[in-house]
């Protein structure tokens, strides 16, 4: 059944139908385990009720079914936001180039928002472990390049990368529908990129991740014997044949325009801890259920052997019973807080003792500790109270450290893939020659003093945009920032050096004096030109 082809009239086996089924009933495979990793996540899983106990009073089920959906502790949020909150993108360069510098990058995906794109799309990869993205033309169909973000609930990609499928559903004309991408070679070596669309009459199939009832139901089925896979069927028609027209920019990357992101094995940040959150939650379940029946202690009588009242009797000494009558325990020894029970002779009252459930709360720490350690999520993000020695929470943060940067580098590599086609859509006919690399923040937070420590060791050692880009973590367009603060610093500095050699030279220069014989002279001959005034 998985290799069948989901269109009636195309079973050639490597066909498009064929190829389209595969993709879509491995697609419908991973269904239950998304609802259930969503539910983990969201904190919406429940306990069975079958861990109810038997032969419960129907009066306390409600209690106990209300337990089934509050004994959860929220684990998978916490490990997946642990990953997620250090994922800080920082920008585009061209690698191996001298020059890296390359804005053009940084400008296209400002300009299509990417960033928010970038966040979703880890999201998703903590959270099921692939993320998706697809680069066109536009919505409308228009020159403008776009780089969508693809829900990893209705995309598929395979192995090889060479096919790919996206579903769709049309309310309006209730039609569902699958696009098929492909990347197939020719015998002769001829290589091409082109669509196809697979379409039928039906309302939505496929669960959509906002539609709540539908996860939870579907979710509940994961941890059974018969999970509920999404079964496509057989009855899809093919709306045309293969488009190639405008696919030039994938075939110029030699890609198809869909692109998957993920850790080796695409497997999410929740789904290899989930028997270990669902045991914790088994346990505060446990521990709520055994709180709640002590409560209210139980009470027994031992040694009553008679079930009918004597002529000796106080109750028929005093007229409330007669000699014979049977005995009414449940309302002889009624609980109330001025209620008075007579006790026979040789009577002894037994009274249930409190459970020590110290042990659960043992249990559930080591369970917390085991998580962390399987998950490389630091003991105290998941147990603030977890004591432990410094230097192994920085063994923890030195894990959860290298899990980031090895996420960062696979996500990396599909974007920097996809904005690199989307240069060559927007015109860019050499960045399909180019190697693009995706730049991320540091991980944990920046400590200046540590930071400005090791700048202060390291300089004169190493270039200044290297410690730049290595040390403080900046992308190219920050040193470039950065060059020109230095720049107009050194021009500040210089002008202030000329203006104080300037003042200085002018405080040195004094006024005028005249010499001896000038200054001896009278006024009046001082200025006389040899000529009277008859003269003139």
């Amino acid at each position: 059944m998985a290799d069948e082809s989901i269109i009636a009239d195309d079973s050639e086996p490597g066909g498009d139908g064929w190829t389209l089924g595969r993709l879509a009933r491995d697609l419908g495979r991973r269904i239950p385990l998304y609802c259930f990793e969503k539910l983990l996540v969201l904190g919406r899983e429940k306990i069975p009720t079958m861990s109810i106990p038997n032969g419960i009073d129907q009066r306390a089920f409600p209690v106990y079914k209300r337990y089934t959906r509050m004994g959860s502790l929220n684990m998978a949020d916490t490990i997946v936001k642990a990953v997620t909150d250090r994922q800080q993108p920082n920008g585009f360069r061209i690698k191996g180039e001298r020059i890296r510098l390359d804005t053009e990058a940084d400008d296209l995906a400002d300009s299509l928002d990417l960033w928010n794109t970038v966040d979703r799309v880890c999201d998703d990869v903590a959270k099921y472990g692939s993320g998706y993205v697809c680069v066109t033309s536009g919505v409308s169909g228009d020159s403008k390049v776009s780089i969508q973000y693809a829900s990893p609930w209705a995309c598929n990609v395979s192995d090889d990368e060479n096919a790919g499928c996206v579903y769709s559903h049309d309310p309006v004309e209730n039609k569902e529908r699958l696009m098929l991408f492909r990347l197939t070679e020719s015998e002769t070596g001829q290589r091409s990129v082109y669509y196809r669309i697979a379409e039928r009459e039906h309302v939505r199939s496929l669960v959509a991740p906002t539609d709540e009832d539908e996860v939870q139901r579907i979710g509940d089925t994961y941890d059974t014997d018969n999970p509920e896979y999404w079964e496509p069927g057989n009855d899809w028609e093919w709306a045309g044949e293969p488009i190639t027209q405008g696919m030039e920019y994938a075939l110029a990357n030699n890609h198809i325009p869909l692109y998957r992101g993920g850790p080796e094995g695409y497997v999410s940040q929740v789904s290899p801890h989930i028997p270990t959150i669902l045991r914790i939650d088994q346990g505060i379940f446990d521990r709520m259920c055994i709180v709640t029946m002590q409560a209210f202690r139980q009470r027994a009588i031992k040694g009553l052997k008679r079930m009918t009242y004597r002529k000796t009797d106080p109750q028929v000494q005093a007229g409330m019973a007669t000699e014979g009558q049977p005995i009414q325990y449940d309302s002889l020894f009624a609980m109330s807080p001025a209620a008075l029970w007579l006790l026979p002779d040789d009577c002894e009252v037994w009274e249930s003792q409190i459970t020590d459930f110290r042990p659960f709360l043992e249990a559930e720490s080591n369970d917390i500790k085991h998580l962390a350690t399987a998950s490389r999520t630091p003991v105290d993000v998941l147990s603030p109270d977890v004591a432990g020695s410094a230097a192994g929470a920085n063994l923890k943060h030195e894990q959860l450290v290298a899990k980031v940067n090895k996420l960062n580098q696979r996500i990396g590599k599909m974007f920097s893939q996809a904005l690199r086609m989307a240069l060559t859509l927007n015109g860019d006919k050499q960045a399909a020659e180019r190697t693009y690399e995706m730049t991320w923040l540091p991980p944990e937070p920046r400590d200046w003093m540590s930071l400005g420590e090791a700048y202060s060791k390291i300089k004169g050692g190493l270039p200044t945009k290297t410690i730049w880009r290595l040390v403080f973590g900046l992308n190219d367009q920050e040193m470039a920032d950065a060059e020109q603060d230095l720049q107009d610093a050194a021009f500040q500095q210089a002008l202030a050096n000329e203006t104080v050699a300037l003042n200085a030279k002018t405080a040195e220069q004094t006024a005028g004096t005249l010499p001896d014989e000038l200054a001896s002279m009278p006024d009046g001959d001082m200025f006389d030109d040899g000529f009277e005034d008859s003269d003139a």
